[in-house]
């Protein structure tokens, strides 16, 4: 094995500056790498896994941005009925999924749970799920848990009504709620 004296080398102030050039690699303009990286788009079974492994969706969320990335609606129906027999998509899991996320975590009452689902199912699911799904909650003690978190102390009872109503709760349940809470007027 030959060593090679650091001497021997070429020293920097030797080389030519077109020797330098020709030997180190130029980076490509923005245009270049862009048109060499440019590829044929994914397929809309892809596109659809891809959308899917980030988080859940309905087939009607799926359908509606599979359509506006362009699909075709026969793809689009392919795509979603290989979904479902891999059973990567099952609206009906989804909508227990929503149903117990939207009560439990976000305080929904039946009425808001209601108008949420509408926006993100067909209605023949909605129709399956809410009797079975909504016996599961006492809203009205759900009603009361909204009404003790630290972020709505020191609210009016006018406050407390708006904010109840917003989340979807009825009279009966309000009043429960409000039973023991005695606060000012706004």
């Amino acid at each position: 094995m030959k060593f090679i004296n650091a001497k021997d080398l070429p020293q920097k102030e030797d080389l030519e500056a077109e020797d330098v050039l020709k030997e180190t690699p130029q980076p490509k303009s923005r245009r270049e790498r862009k048109e060499r990286t440019k590829k044929e788009p994914p397929s809309a079974q892809t596109a659809a896994l891809r959308l899917i492994s980030m988080r859940d969706h309905s087939s009607r969320q799926l359908r509606e941005k599979l359509s506006e990335r362009g699909y075709s609606p026969e793809e689009i129906e392919e795509t979603l009925d290989f979904l479902r027999e891999k059973r990567f998509l099952d609206d009906l899991r989804y909508g227990r999924n929503l149903i117990r996320y939207m009560a439990e975590r976000r305080y929904f009452g039946a009425y808001k749970i209601r108008m949420e689902l509408l926006q993100k199912l067909d209605r023949k699911y909605i129709d399956e799920l809410l009797p079975d799904e909504l016996e599961n909650y006492d809203f009205a003690v759900l009603a009361r848990e909204l009404v003790e978190k630290p972020q709505l102390r020191g609210k009016s009872r006018e406050a407390l009504i708006r904010k109840l109503k917003a989340n979807g709760y009825g009279v009966s349940e309000i009043r429960y709620a409000l039973a023991d809470v005695t606060r000012e007027k706004d």
